[in-house]
């Protein structure tokens, strides 16, 4: 694990107003603002017992049990898909390899906590896949793929769109003519699709651009739970502010990732496999970096930061309740297509 310049890490609380908390050099800043009442989204969250609360204990899993289940998705091909696209290059292989990277390690006999529970690489890639069987969409089956596992990765191309993460699929599903799926945000109407958890999931990554840009990390919360469904909730997320990059030596980052998970909190093995302070940006001719946030709930301010600096693959909290919000970032990281994190 590379030695790295701690992420400093924010919450706040979703109904009201609050005060700055602490702002301490040298440590992670915490700091708490204003934001949405968290009853005006919906989302999904993982599989335990929901309100846990501040009082909560970490539970074990046991190794050797292979109990836990694991999903990838990746898209590494568009070229004559329905979903190509004629004004960019969007085929990027060695995608799949990163992805594979975790999926291989984070289920590897050397763990024995998480087993392959399915992948899907191309082929009919379509928003059925990732969308919740309550975004009002006939054929979405979440609870069968994406929301069944307990641990999963989603690799595509991301973007920004007026305040949420969207991810490009290679065809439609019926109905469907946008090629998109929609993480919600309030001003997105139909366009959203994306609310995990309230079937099984707990943890999910995404090797995905603009997955958690600044400027949209107060909707982050909304795809962690689902008001009308279930009181079960999505633990922790993890994305990218601005562009992340694919290259074949960043396997060895994924991998790293999913082995560290064990033995140091998720968010912690995340933020250091995933930083790099010198990409090369082959387009703009300049070295930039890569910006990776980590994102968690909880029911006080304490709570939250305490989920997020602690869970790990083989401990975990029960459900968390939606009343705060946390992230982890490094301030001021300066990627290619957005402005510095902030």
């Amino acid at each position: 694990m590379r030695k790295i310049a701690s992420p400093r890490i924010r919450f706040r609380k979703l109904a009201g107003i609050c005060s700055v908390l602490a702002l301490l050099a040298g440590i992670p800043r915490v700091s708490a603002m204003s934001s949405v009442d968290p009853g005006t989204g919906g989302g999904g969250g993982g599989g335990g017992t929901s309100g846990s609360g501040s009082s909560a204990t970490l539970q074990g899993a046991t190794p050797g049990t292979d109990s836990l289940e694991a999903k990838m998705y990746a898209i590494t091909v568009w070229t004559d898909t329905e979903c190509d696209s004629e004004d960019s290059d969007l085929d990027r292989s060695p995608w799949d390899d990163m992805t594979q990277a975790w999926y291989d390690e984070i289920t590897s006999s050397d763990h024995d906590i998480y087993f392959k529970d399915g992948s899907q690489v191309n082929g009919t890639f379509n928003q059925t896949l990732l969308c919740d069987t309550h975004s009002g969409y006939s054929d979405c089956a979440d609870t069968s793929k994406l929301d069944d596992a307990d641990a999963a990765i989603i690799a595509t191309h991301g973007g920004d769109k007026d305040g949420h993460w969207r991810g490009r699929m290679r065809s439609n599903a019926s109905g469907r003519t946008d090629c998109r799926v929609d993480a919600p945000d309030p001003n997105s109407g139909s366009d959203e699709d994306l609310f995990v958890g309230d079937s099984d999931l707990e943890f999910l990554h995404f090797s995905s651009c603009h997955s958690m840009d600044d400027d949209n990390i107060g909707n982050t919360y909304r795809y962690f739970y689902d008001s009308s469904t279930s009181s079960s909730r999505l633990h922790q997320a993890n994305g990218f502010h601005g562009v992340m990059w694919i290259y074949s030596w960043e396997a060895d980052n994924y991998e790293e990732f999913a082995d560290d998970a064990y033995s140091v909190a998720i968010s912690s093995a995340w933020q250091d496999n995933q930083y790099d302070g010198s990409v090369y940006d082959w387009e703009n001719w300049e070295y930039v970096e890569q910006c990776p946030v980590s994102y968690a709930i909880g029911s006080t301010g304490d709570d939250c930061e305490t989920r997020l600096l602690n869970e790990q693959y083989d401990w975990q909290y029960g459900d968390p309740e939606v009343q705060y919000t946390c992230y982890s970032y490094f301030d001021g990281c300066d990627p290619t297509d957005d402005d510095p994190f902030n």
